[in-house]
């Protein structure tokens, strides 16, 4: 690990942002070190392969000089299209190194979808795995869309030293594009800037847990690429795990004995499917879920497993860190960390991080105040700088200097938060608002059968629930329709007017996040 005062002679250079972050932290610290700092974990063997920071450029500069044999030039949009692996992390790295603009593509967006999303973003190049090849093919000469395609194994063939010197970033250059979930529909093309995408791990570094972090996160995300930023700029080791399915997690945990693990929430839901053996789980002291927030059922059976520290002492059990964000921010807006002894929950966010300014406005853009539902806004400089090639969805989203984050939220006298549902999401039942998160919280927390659940209102205006039961559920579901219609009066909702059951790995996009758009269609 990295003491605080060379820490602090890092942090205080004013040219250290995202785009160079890996030079610069090297040039620092790890030069002329072996030191391993990552490790791939391979999925079908679970065997290791560890990397230095200087193996780690060495590999991208071969990839960066291969960009340039290609005719890639400074400030050319390249997209990014692979496999769930850490070449996105190789080619984020070795493109910014030459000034050009990686465009970051979840590999499981669907060739339809990709072909829309291209023609928005517009980029110069493409590159995909030799896997994705012929399909790329078929679709652009259905389409007639052409674009210069590279395959990564084409690309390895022209690799040599590299020509340039590093490229100098200014604050505001663009070093990466995102792309939103696509819950809603289209994913939209997030700006990251060498300045804003930093802006969350130069504040937080110094407060990161744990020096052996287990990431599960997406690849492709920029959630991904800022936690790697965080942990080599403060020297902890990252082990990386592609495949994401529980028993792979479970031998992952067992056999590396991480004391931090991080994903986005789905997949805890898996794996809070299982049983879980504390013996496996021992060495976890934090877990750390980014994205939308967490449900309390899922993070209590978490808890209940490894350790922490108390007044000196090793005692059973371990904190969740329930961190609230999107696409649109280079870093999490809030935090909520629950522990054994902690009981902050039914949708509870925490506090915004203190370098995070928030409010929460009504339709008619006027401030909101304390137990107030109303649209969460942000404003910060890790807040994207905008959509890619879309000015007018940008203004959009803006109001009185803050970001619209796509929230409904509310505080409480002590300025904790809670998230009640997305904007999209919320529903309008005579004439009264309600929020379809927070029941889906309360069916979860009420009912301890329900597993999952999730719910939306159909154009007749009726209330369908999609849940998923445990498996040792033995009520019928008519039971368990009258136990949740008990419950929805007792908190003045309207009754559902049925129940479906459904696993929650059905109708999820990319990101794993639960299409309500989809079941809207589905229960029309």
């Amino acid at each position: 690990m990295i003491d605080e005062l060379h820490l602090d002679e890092l942090l205080n250079d004013e040219h250290l942002g995202a785009g160079n972050f890996i030079h610069k932290i090297h040039e620092k610290f790890y030069q002329g070190s072996d030191k391993k700092i990552l490790s791939l974990i391979d999925n079908e063997a679970c065997r290791k392969q560890d990397f230095s920071i200087q193996e780690i450029i060495e590999t991208a500069r071969r990839i960066a000089s291969s960009y340039e044999q290609t005719g890639v030039k400074p400030k050319e949009v390249v997209s990014l299209y692979f496999q769930d692996s850490i070449d996105y992390f190789l080619h984020f790295l070795a493109l910014n190194s030459i000034g050009a603009i990686p465009a970051l593509i979840n590999g499981e967006l669907n060739t339809d979808i990709l072909l829309k999303f291209l023609h928005s973003v517009r980029p110069n190049h493409l590159v995909i795995t030799p896997e994705k090849e012929a399909e790329i093919t078929k679709v652009f000469a259905q389409a007639n869309y052409s674009l210069p395609v590279h395959t990564i194994d084409a690309l390895k063939t022209r690799q040599q030293t590299p020509s340039r010197p590093f490229y100098s970033h200014e604050p505001q250059d663009v070093i990466m594009i995102g792309h939103t979930s696509g819950t809603t529909g289209i994913p939209k093309a997030v700006i990251f800037t060498h300045e804003s995408m930093f802006h969350g791990v130069r504040s937080q570094v110094k407060k990161q847990k744990g020096d052996h972090i287990l990431s599960i996160l997406p690849h492709s995300h920029g959630a991904s690429i800022s936690l790697l930023m965080l942990s080599f700029t403060r020297g902890a080791h990252v082990t990386i795990l592609s495949k994401k399915d529980p028993v792979t997690i479970i031998r992952a945990v067992r056999e590396t004995r991480p004391n931090v693990v991080i994903a986005f929430p789905k997949v805890y839901v898996d794996l809070c499917r299982h049983t879980l053996d504390k013996s496996d789980f021992q060495s976890v002291s934090y877990w750390i879920a980014t994205g939308d927030a967490s449900h309390e059922k899922h993070i209590r059976k978490l808890i209940s497993l490894g350790h922490h520290e108390r007044d000196g002492q090793t005692v059973p059990g371990s904190f969740f860190v329930d961190n609230l964000g999107s696409s649109e921010f280079a870093f999490a807006i809030f935090r909520n960390v629950h522990s054994p002894q902690s009981d902050n929950y039914k949708r509870c966010i925490g506090k915004p991080f203190p370098w995070v300014d928030v409010a929460v406005f009504n339709e008619q853009g006027q401030y909101l105040q304390e137990n107030s539902v109303g649209r969460l806004a942000v404003k910060s400089k890790s807040v994207t700088q905008g959509y890619w090639n879309n000015h007018s969805l940008t203004e959009m989203n803006k109001i009185d200097g803050y970001w619209l984050t796509g929230d409904l939220v509310y505080f409480d006298e002590k300025r904790n938060f809670y998230h009640v549902d997305r904007t999209n999401d919320s529903l309008s039942f005579n004439n009264v608002e309600i929020y379809s998160c927070q029941i889906e919280e309360a069916i979860m927390a009420e009912i301890n059968e329900v597993f999952e659940a999730t719910v939306i209102m159909t154009d007749n205006h009726e209330l369908v629930a999609y849940i998923e039961l445990l498996d040792s559920c033995a009520a019928s579901k008519d039971e368990i329709t009258e136990r949740v219609n008990q419950l929805m009066r007792q908190k003045n909702w309207p009754a559902l007017s049925t129940i479906e059951l459904q696993s929650a790995n059905e109708f999820i996009g990319v990101t794993g996040k639960k299409l309500k758009r989809q079941l809207r269609e589905l229960a029309h």
